[in-house]
């Protein structure tokens, strides 16, 4: 089985495959700098022609591709093991969030009435402020819903310094007892106002 050579009057090498294969590693181990200067010369000279190249070459080593990357993986799970089950760990958390909250999750009109109800005050500190974000008063996290009812409209500083913490406690904690039946109370008001 011979190789294609274009300037040839038959359009094929004088060398078989591996013979022409073993000639051009050779070649390449004497002037490895100059060929990998020519080919970046070229491959930024020809853009798109080097990214057909490379979706060809993905699309026939699909599977080595899949198989370098488990390997990769594997390489890097066993130099830091600790940081892959941290890494395991968040994906399994986002994952469990995505899930319960795709269920359950309000619409954007329910959620923008919501924050046209508060009108600009954060129910956490009672600030008035020009933008609201809304915040799970009881964290899908550890449990609570992704429904209307568990929203609660809320100051960028409250939503940031609440973090995942849950909403009475960390309301007694930052403002104290009658805040958290203030907001237990508006809670309890926006679940009445019945807004789906």
């Amino acid at each position: 089985m011979f190789t294609k050579r274009v300037k040839s009057a038959d359009g094929l090498s004088l060398r078989c495959r591996p013979c022409a294969s073993a000639q051009a590693k050779a070649r390449y181990q004497v002037s490895k700098e100059a060929t990998k200067a020519r080919a970046a010369k070229w491959s930024k000279e020809n853009r798109e022609a080097r990214r057909a190249i490379s979706a060809r070459w993905d699309e026939r080593n699909a599977e080595r591709k899949r198989q370098r990357g488990r390997d990769a993986n594997k390489a890097a799970r066993a130099a830091n093991p600790e940081a892959a089950r941290l890494a395991g760990r968040i994906a399994a958390q986002k994952r469990r969030h995505r899930e319960a909250a795709a269920d359950s999750a309000p619409s954007v009109a329910v959620v923008a009435r919501m924050l046209r109800i508060a009108n600009g005050r954060c129910t956490y500190c009672r600030g008035v402020f020009q933008r609201l974000t809304v915040d799970h008063f009881h964290p899908v996290s550890k449990g609570g819903s992704g429904q209307w009812w568990n929203i609660a409209p809320c100051c960028g500083p409250c939503n940031s310094s609440k973090r995942d913490a849950d909403g009475p406690a960390w309301v007694q904690r930052k403002f104290g007892v009658q805040r958290l039946v203030e907001v237990v109370w508006q809670m309890e008001s926006l679940s009445a106002a019945r807004l789906p």
